[in-house]
């Protein structure tokens, strides 16, 4: 596969990853994200957390990579309460 290819393809993944995360208004939650694009390739990251009202608390990490060697995908999450 090609690396417009898959390029184009992270992109893809991106756009609904970062419609997922987006929105959050209350004070007790926090979202973050970040599309990086270059020479080298593709980046995307997104960090969230958040407070239910019923207390339970919820974060999440993801990061995607795509450059000339490959694919990276990485997550990290925690829920308590």
């Amino acid at each position: 596969m090609s690396f417009r290819a898959r390029a184009l393809i992270a992109l893809a993944l991106a756009v609904p990853l970062s419609a997922a995360a987006a929105g959050t208004a209350s004070a007790d939650d926090f979202s973050e994200q970040g599309l990086h694009v270059g020479h080298g390739g593709v980046a995307h990251d997104i960090v969230s957390s958040s407070v239910s009202d019923d207390g339970v608390s919820t974060y999440f990490k993801r990061k995607m990579i795509l450059g000339p060697a490959g694919i990276m995908f990485s997550g990290t999450s925690a829920n308590a309460g």
